[in-house]
């Protein structure tokens, strides 16, 4: 398997940075739709601490996938493309790692003025951006609910045109994500 990315396709490290962070994405959004409805008990605040180190985990991956495409690039958009659809493309990914960037950093902040440290599974705890307030803890509990329902969209718009890229464009731009590019 090729580690770096080619102009044709995507190699190992890029490859397994977007499935491994689809997973912990789609497991984040679940856990912090059904922990919010748990009964005070110690099943939720385990289900907190969870998410709260599985969004942290998130940041760094985020973060080390936005430098990986810096310094390897990635693959071109498709020949045939309208200016149309190459924006809204840009868009939607420009979206999504914009918000895998707000929603962890706003969810350590509120954790901060909600007076809950984050503790990153139990190794250590993570030094709070923000002191305990309660009226920034409701704001940025809103941004972080808000971000994470925008981040939902975007990523439906993205399977939808990675969907239409095979079935009605019939390219190669889900074809080259599915496998990480050989050598």
């Amino acid at each position: 398997m090729r580690l770096t990315n080619s102009p044709d396709g995507y190699g190992l490290v890029h490859w397994a940075l977007h499935w491994g962070m689809a997973v912990l994405i789609f497991w984040l959004f679940w856990l912090g739709l059904t922990m919010v409805e748990l009964p005070l008990s110690p099943q939720m605040f385990e289900a907190y601490a969870l998410h709260k180190s599985l969004g942290l985990t998130v940041l760094v991956l985020v973060l080390a996938r936005l430098a990986w495409r810096r310094l390897n690039g990635v693959p071109a958009l498709p020949e045939g493309m309208g200016r149309l659809e190459s924006v809204v493309a840009t868009a939607v990914h420009h979206g999504i790692y914009g918000l895998l960037v707000v929603i962890p950093l706003s969810g350590w902040l509120y954790s901060g003025a909600a007076a809950s440290p984050a503790n990153w599974f139990g190794y250590f705890t993570v030094p709070n951006l923000i002191g305990a307030n309660e009226t920034a803890a409701k704001v940025l509990r809103a941004v972080h609910d808000i971000a994470g329902k925008l981040l939902m969209l975007c990523l439906a718009l993205h399977v939808l045109g990675a969907l239409k890229h095979h079935f009605i464009s019939r390219d190669t731009v889900l074809k080259r994500m599915l496998l990480p590019r050989r050598n």
